[in-house]
This record gives C-alpha cells, sequence and structure tokens, in this order.
C-alpha cells in the first residue's frame, strides 16, 4: 500500500482546501514556523544507521512546524535506501522530547490549522511505520505529550532508567494531536491505553516496560548500544523483510483508517475553550 503524498481536505476547512495538504503545509501552515529549533540528521551506510536528533534548546526539544517538515522530508529521503537498518529518534541535551512549541501551538490554535497539522503528521508517521527500516526511539529524560506520540509512531522504545513518558494530552484539554492514539491502543489493550489517555499520567520507565510501552530499559550508554548491535548484525536485507511483514499488518489498519476518527475528535477539542485557556495560562503538561 502505499500512503498518498497529496490529499486533498474536504469543504467544511475551505480556507485549506485547495492544493495538495502536504506541499500547503510544506509551503506555509507548518513550514513557516521556523523558531529555533532544528534536525540534527546523520547517515551511515556502512553501518545502516540513520540517526534523527530533535535539538531545540531552552524549550526541551519540543517541535516546532519547520522541524515537522524537516521529519517528513527525512523520512521520504530514506525510502530507497539499500543500505539502511535502523531509523533512530532521540534527543540532544539528555532529553527526548516535550510534544509541540508552546509559541508555535499558539499560532495555530485553531480548529483549520489543528487540522492540516494532524494530517500532515499522521501522514509523515503512517510514512514511518511502512518505511522498510526498523524505527527506535531513544528516551532520555523526558517524552511527553507530542514526544510521546513520536516514540510510538516508532517501531521500538529504548527507555533510560531514569526517562519517563506520559500521554498528558488531556491536561490541556486536548486529544492526541499527530495520529497516533490508535497505535497507542494496539499496543497496550484498550484498558490500559484509555486509562493512560485519560488520567494524563506519566510514566517512569519500569513503568512503561511492565505495561509493554518500552521495550528496552538502559542504564548507560553501553547497554543501549549493546541492544542496538543485535539489530546491525542482521543482514539488511533480512531486516527490511521482517520490518515489510510488520508495514503489511500495519497495512491492514488502514483499510479502515482509524487515523480519520482521530483526526476529527482532535479537531474538535483544538481551538476550544479548554485548550485556549491552558494556552493563555501558559499550561504545558502540568
Amino acid at each position: 500500500m502505499r500512503i498518498k503524498a497529496c490529499i486533498r481536505i474536504g469543504p467544511s476547512h475551505h480556507a485549506l482546501s485547495d492544493g495538495c495538504l502536504m506541499e500547503k503545509a510544506k509551503a506555509g501552515r507548518m513550514g513557516q514556523y521556523t523558531g529555533s529549533g532544528k534536525i540534527i540528521f546523520t547517515k551511515s551506510d556502512s553501518n545502516g544507521i540513520a540517526e534523527l536528533t530533535l535539538d531545540n534548546p531552552g524549550v526541551k526539544n519540543s517541535l516546532n512546524g519547520y522541524m515537522f517538515v524537516q521529519i517528513a522530508d527525512i523520512i521520504e529521503s530514506l525510502s530507497d535506501w539499500k543500505q539502511g537498518r535502523l531509523i533512530i529518534f532521540n534527543g540532544a541535551n539528555g532529553t527526548f522530547c516535550s510534544g509541540g512549541d508552546l509559541n508555535f501551538v499558539k499560532k495555530i490554535a485553531n480548529p483549520a490549522d489543528g487540522y492540516v497539522m494532524n494530517r500532515f503528521m499522521s501522514e509523515t508517521f503512517a510514512k514511518l511505520r511502512i518505511l522498510q527500516l526498523i524505527s527506535i526511539a531513544r528516551i532520555d529524560g523526558f517524552a511527553i505529550g507530542g514526544g510521546a506520540e513520536l516514540t510510538v509512531a516508532c517501531d521500538l522504545r529504548a527507555m533510560h532508567m531514569n526517562a519517563k513518558i506520559g500521554y498528558v494530552q488531556s491536561k490541556v484539554g486536548i486529544t492526541p494531536g499527530w495520529g497516533t492514539a490508535h497505535l497507542l491502543f494496539k499496543i497496550l489493550g484498550q484498558s490500559r491505553a484509555l486509562e493512560l489517555l485519560s488520567m494524563g499520567g506519566i510514566l517512569k520507565a519500569d513503568e512503561a516496560k511492565a505495561i509493554g510501552l518500552a521495550n528496552f530499559i538502559f542504564e548507560n550508554d553501553t547497554d543501549y548500544d549493546a541492544w542496538v548491535q543485535h539489530f546491525l548484525s542482521i543482514d539488511p536485507v533480512v531486516l527490511k523483510a521482517i520490518k515489510r511483514i510488520s508495514s503489511g499488518l500495519d497495512e491492514q489498519s488502514f483499510i479502515n483508517d482509524p487515523t480519520d476518527v482521530e483526526r476529527e475528535i482532535f479537531v474538535e477539542t483544538w481551538g476550544s475553550d479548554a485548550h485556549l485557556k491552558a494556552l493563555s495560562m501558559g499550561k504545558k503538561h502540568r
């Protein structure tokens, strides 16, 4: 199955309905919001690792629209990487990601822009899921809100023993906005995912491991590197074949795309009174 790069949105969002959503997002609605953050990208043909480091100093590596576009472009560029084995996401300066950059979020806190952001990130993460590289989130410090969504979009999650992860969107008056709630239900099961989303709780690494949200807990770089080495010992052709099996299962879920339901519900909360009140108070995941 191919995820289309261009999808037109419906007439109810008439201000943004013409043209290709992904290109409009890159050209305007998302890409114009640069801020100070960036994605540091490295790729090695010798070991088959592509690494994306979230780097937005001062705001705990929160993501702005320009960083969204960078992530999407990098994933697209890796679609035919023959030597590739792994795509690894991590954060600079000892933490993973605290979600959306608050300044960026305030600029797009309306349903129309919320729709574009959700659609853009949902499609980006869908492409990550079907990319023939095993995706890993290395979590140091905090992965909160959208940061937690990015980790769940990855195939595997490795957490430092002192790291924490949380779907805390309910505390700022919204539902998950980047199209990963259905993946959380798939990973945790209905009851646990429902509880986690509703309570907006933050989990320690051992708690995340106990419920299946974290795959591996590491104490130091040596532990982490040894775990990654297991994947590097496998021929890239074999790893890609294994990932295709996983991608095939994901494709079945797109027959009735759950992100469509997520998106409609998210737009109801994005820019709502509760959300705007939280933003006016400078509230972020408290």
